[in-house]
């Protein structure tokens, strides 16, 4: 709980700082916030996690046909290609048995945990500067936040519908 404060209050100070001194229709606004924006899948995910069903993240073959339409797996290609899945393979462990499936759903449960608070942070910024008279800047405010907490919410929705497709067919076939 303590790190979902601290992470908080941080990006709260400097985003407000950024606001003041340079304002947010200046090209670096959505950029920092967008940066800033990644310190919830890296440092708060997981804690958030622990607290939502592991059932909240469960989503439907139409949830999974859309997704597919509108490009999540093209999104992994992509990742794939630029070495960042690699990279993230590195930061977990491996799966060698069927229980560490488990710990696997919960990184990617983290995952999308802390991309969803990504994501409402650039829709948070983006209603204040819309209110405050920015309509520019809040459509440059929110348009970082599909490709970096979006899509990755939604591949960590489809991968989590892979792994409950694993544990069904173990459980059928014992």
């Amino acid at each position: 709980m303590v790190a979902i404060i601290i992470v908080l209050g941080a990006i709260s100070v400097m985003t407000t700082s950024l606001w003041s001194s340079i304002g947010p229709e200046h090209g670096a606004f959505p950029f920092c916030v967008a940066l800033m924006s990644f310190a919830f899948p890296i440092f708060i995910g997981a804690e958030l996690a622990k607290r939502i069903p592991a059932g909240a993240f469960r989503i439907s073959a139409r949830s999974n046909r859309l997704f597919a339409a509108l490009g999540v797996k093209v999104f992994d290609r992509i990742l794939t290609f630029i070495r960042w899945n690699a990279l993230v393979l590195n930061m977990r462990k491996p799966v060698t048995k069927p229980s560490d499936l488990q710990q696997l759903a919960f990184d990617l449960r983290s995952a999308a945990v802390g991309h969803g608070c990504g994501l409402l942070v650039h829709v948070v910024i983006a209603a204040i500067a819309l209110s405050a008279g920015y309509m520019e800047a809040s459509l440059w405010i929110l348009l970082p936040s599909v490709p970096l907490h979006a899509y990755p919410i939604m591949l960590q929705l489809v991968n989590l519908r892979r792994i409950d497709g694993i544990h069904e067919a173990r459980g059928s076939r014992a």
